[in-house]
C-alpha cells in the first residue's frame, strides 16, 4: 500500500516492507486505519478510505477489480483482483472463485448447488475446490 507523504523525510526514517517504501509517518497512519477497521482502496483518481465491514464482495474485471459495498456505488480499483485480495487477506475476505472474493461476515446462506448468498440476496459462485474450506470457515463462525 503506497501513501503520499507531504513532508520531506530523512533517510533513516524510511524502510522497505512488503516491497513498498514507507515512512514512519505513513506506517503510523496505516496502523490507525487498520485499528479502526478501515482500508484504503486505490481507484483511478482517488484513494478511497472505507470500512471493511461495508465491503460485500470483490469481483475481478480484467486487470482491475470492482469492490461492491453496502449503501454506496461500487468502487472500481486501479489495482488487480489479486492485489485487492492480498490487501484484505488479514480481514475476513475469502476468495470463493477465481473472479470473486466474499466478505464472510455478510454471508447469510450457502446453497448446495455451489452458490453463496449474501445480504440483499446477492448470489456468488463457489468453486468446487474451495467448497470444503468455505464450509469450514462457516462452521468456525
Amino acid at each position: 500500500m503506497a501513501f503520499l507523504v507531504l513532508n520531506r523525510v530523512k533517510t533513516q526514517d524510511i524502510f522497505v516492507s512488503n516491497n513498498y517504501t514507507m515512512t514512519t509517518q505513513a506506517i503510523s497512519l496505516f496502523n490507525v486505519l487498520q485499528s479502526e477497521g478501515k482500508v484504503v482502496i486505490h481507484s483511478f483518481n482517488n484513494l478511497e478510505v472505507v470500512k471493511f465491514d461495508d465491503i460485500l464482495y470483490v469481483k475481478a474485471y480484467g486487470c482491475y477489480a470492482k469492490v461492491f459495498m453496502k449503501g454506496r456505488d461500487p468502487i472500481t480499483s486501479s489495482r488487480s483482483f489479486g492485489e485487492i485480495c492480498r490487501l484484505l487477506s488479514s480481514y475476513q475476505l475469502f476468495q470463493c472463485h477465481k473472479s470473486f472474493a466474499v466478505n464472510v461476515s455478510h454471508v447469510i446462506r450457502y446453497k448446495s448447488v455451489g452458490k453463496i448468498v449474501l445480504e440483499n440476496n446477492i448470489e456468488l459462485p463457489l468453486a468446487r475446490r474451495r467448497k470444503e474450506d468455505f464450509l469450514a470457515i462457516l462452521e468456525i463462525d
